[in-house]
């Protein structure tokens, strides 16, 4: 067996290459998957992809033509993927639901903590020799209302490091679990309670139909006038535009985030680019943290990815094989 890794990066490569403990053959590239690049696929038996890889429709009809089987998503997310399309063709997807969730957590704790004492102004500040203390009055964690959207792996982590600042959580899930609310000392309530209370909102949920703009102007409205809005989930959960205004119009005191709508052919490149206005304004702006996508990049999480992923593409090899002699 033959399998092809699209958009692997630097800090992957170390994991696949020169594998000699594997069943199967892997190739790398750094090529994104997309239209122009299915080719490549020509001859393998199987595909992995990253989350910036096109997995639409006509590249998985291309996909399928050439002979591809399985596609392993290197992430948990699978709102790139025609999930539809794949099953009517009958390719198998697989994703890895967790690699990270620590890791993932952690950066959205370090992002809440360093949008409520205003960190960027102040190192924005210090890299012009002005040290004076104009607008780098912070907030206290400790005592604040914060509000969870999302109570899957990676928001019980953020919940569960939330337990040392003395901090009240709320938290909204479509599908809530009190059992894990007990648990983890938690109090399920509606979204709109929580838009309202929650002096920190968090965002920890799969970006899909009902999530996409879930975060836009009319809720931005209803929210605490000085109340913090962290995502390490998708960006397109926030409308840019609508949070710029409510940014510059004080609806809101501060966004940080790991991710951005428009971060798709601009994150994870190794070469400098000229952005667009709309991601130039979300990264000068003083109320706006944007790390480029590296929540989940730690050691010991890219390790754990590259793990199941080659554990996945074992099992399937070794279905495979069984089924063949069989």
């Amino acid at each position: 067996m033959k399998v092809l890794f699209y958009s692997v990066n630097l800090l992957e490569r170390k994991h696949y290459e020169h594998r000699i403990d594997c069943s199967f053959d892997i190739e790398l590239t750094t090529w994104t998957l997309d239209q122009e690049t299915v080719s490549l696929a020509r001859g393998y038996d199987a595909i992995s992809v990253f989350i910036y890889d096109d997995v639409s429709e006509n590249v998985l009809i291309s996909l399928k033509r050439m002979g591809i089987e399985l596609i392993i998503i290197r992430a948990a997310g699978t709102d790139h993927v025609n999930m539809q399309v794949a099953k009517s063709l009958g390719i198998e997807i697989r994703n890895i639901p967790d690699y990270g969730s620590v890791a993932v957590a952690e950066h959205a704790l370090m992002l809440t903590l360093a949008a409520m004492r205003k960190l960027k102004l102040a190192m924005m500040h210090t890299s012009s020799h002005y040290f004076g203390l104009e607008g780098l009055e912070g907030s206290n964690l400790s005592g604040k209302s914060i509000g969870v959207i999302g109570t899957g792996k990676i928001g019980l982590a953020y919940i569960s490091l939330l337990k040392g600042f003395n901090a009240k959580v709320i938290a909204y899930d479509s599908n809530p679990n009190e059992n894990l609310a007990k648990l983890y000392g938690f109090h399920y309530v509606a979204f709109e309670h929580l838009i309202q209370k929650a002096d920190v909102i968090s965002l920890h949920i799969p970006l899909n139909k009902a999530s996409k703009y879930l975060m836009k102007a009319e809720t931005f409205q209803r929210m605490k006038k000085n109340s913090v809005l962290i995502n390490t989930s998708r960006g397109a959960i926030v409308k840019t535009s609508d949070l710029l205004s409510a940014l510059d119009n004080e609806w809101i005191g501060a966004y940080a985030a790991d991710v951005c709508e428009y971060e798709n052919g601009v994150f994870h490149r190794e070469d400098r680019i000229v952005l667009d206005s709309m991601m130039e304004q979300l990264i000068v702006h003083e109320k706006i943290i944007l790390t480029p996508h590296i929540a989940f990049a730690t050691d010991s999480s890219i390790s754990n990815m590259a793990f199941q992923c080659l554990y996945l593409l074992e099992q399937w090899y070794m279905k495979k094989e069984v089924l063949l002699f069989a």
